[in-house]
């Protein structure tokens, strides 16, 4: 099997379905940890800030493991997306009715401007990441705060996320990246 990756990776992930997703990317999304350390704090920043109820913009929401920590919250409303349509059903099967899921690609992102208050990025930034992050910033409202994280690419944990791809015909780039932001 062929497979490219082509801008954002949406040929490729659009079938993609939660469990061939776990598969193949290498997450911290399930680790409560990684939720009290770097998601709870914005949240409860933005709730103090913005009052609540408060949303939660997830791009590149994947199965959405990250958003199991917030889901049963009454004061955050969960705006989830992802690429691939595949996957979303069982999204909204775990996010329940106080979410808004649906397919979005950053290349030509479905988001309305200022919608939320919290941005969630996580394994996003591997793909288009100045899609990604102009996305996000289009989404948050000002003083809105995105909790994003970064592949590094010396550390071994991440080797098998990185073959994967490369066997693919991806490519690693090491360079500065920039967001043009409108204010």
């Amino acid at each position: 099997m062929n497979e490219k990756i082509k801008g954002s990776g949406s040929e490729y992930y659009k079938g993609m379905n939660p469990d061939a997703y776990r598969a193949r990317i290498n997450t911290p999304a399930k680790n409560p940890e990684y939720f009290r350390r770097f998601h709870q704090p914005i949240i409860d920043v933005a709730k103090r800030k913005f009052g609540i109820p408060i949303r939660v913009l997830a791009i590149a929401c994947g199965p959405a493991d990250e958003l199991d920590f917030i889901k049963n919250d009454p004061d955050v409303q969960i705006i989830a997306t992802d690429v691939s349509p595949a996957i979303l059903p069982s999204v909204k099967d775990k996010l329940g009715n106080n979410s808004l899921v649906f397919a979005s690609d950053s290349s030509v992102p479905a988001i309305q401007e200022n919608i939320a208050e919290v941005g969630i990025l996580v394994n996003a930034m591997i793909y288009v990441p100045d899609k990604m992050l102009a996305t996000m910033y289009r989404g948050l409202k000002s003083g809105g705060e995105c909790a994003v994280n970064f592949r590094i690419f010396n550390n071994p944990h991440n080797n098998a996320f990185y073959d994967h791809y490369l066997q693919r015909g991806g490519k690693k780039l090491d360079r500065e990246l920039s967001v043009e932001t409108k204010d």
